[in-house]
């Protein structure tokens, strides 16, 4: 009879040391599928953070385009500015040398 209740309790713990394995087995599952989930959510939220932000990054390279060009044009209109200073300076002085 001892042996019988001995067994049986041996039985019961295997049941559900059995039962609680495949509940786990369930919950790794579960969780893998909520990873997998996640990573691909993750995923589809990167690539919508990309295809939003392409317009601003698109706006800063036009950005620093114009500002390369305006530094050259800049440049550009001292360079004009100091020539036509200098030839103002020469007919300054003919006009100088005609009238005196």
């Amino acid at each position: 009879m001892r042996k019988n209740a001995y067994q049986r309790s041996i039985e019961e713990s295997n049941k559900r040391k059995n039962d609680l394995l495949k509940e786990l087995d369930s919950l790794k599952s579960s969780l893998d599928r909520c990873l997998e989930g996640q990573e691909l959510e993750n995923e589809r939220f990167k690539r919508e953070l990309n295809d939003e932000s392409r317009p601003i990054r698109t706006a800063k390279h036009n950005l620093d385009i114009a500002k390369q060009k305006h530094q050259g044009t800049s440049a550009d209109l001292d360079k004009y500015n100091g020539i036509l200073n200098s030839i103002g300076e020469e007919l300054a002085d003919k006009h100088k040398k005609v009238f005196i």
